[in-house]
């Protein structure tokens, strides 16, 4: 578990802002044959630089999940386990 949690959130030589950990988790969890994860991750990569709105949104949603999902503990239980807050991430 500890490697898992260092790979998705506290590895800093793949960029260590939220919106590089955000987009390597939904890259990978969102890849397939023809849509692999470093395609996915440029697209989220690029959407999150060129647009701040999606930025505050995220945070937004981050902090909203943590203080209302009471099965939620820490802001990295819905960073990397939630399938709504990833799914509002995706839709963005």
């Amino acid at each position: 578990l500890s490697s898992f949690l260092y790979t998705s959130i506290l590895d800093n030589s793949k960029g260590g802002s939220l919106e590089q950990c955000i987009s390597r988790i939904l890259a990978n969890r969102l890849q397939s044959v023809t849509l692999l994860a470093t395609q996915l991750n440029e697209i989220f990569q690029k959407t999150y630089e060129g647009d701040p709105n999606v930025r505050t949104a995220m945070r937004a949603d981050l902090k909203a999940c943590r203080e209302r999902d009471p099965a939620c503990k820490a802001y990295s239980d819905a960073l990397l386990y939630s399938k709504g807050f990833h799914a509002l991430q995706a839709h963005r």
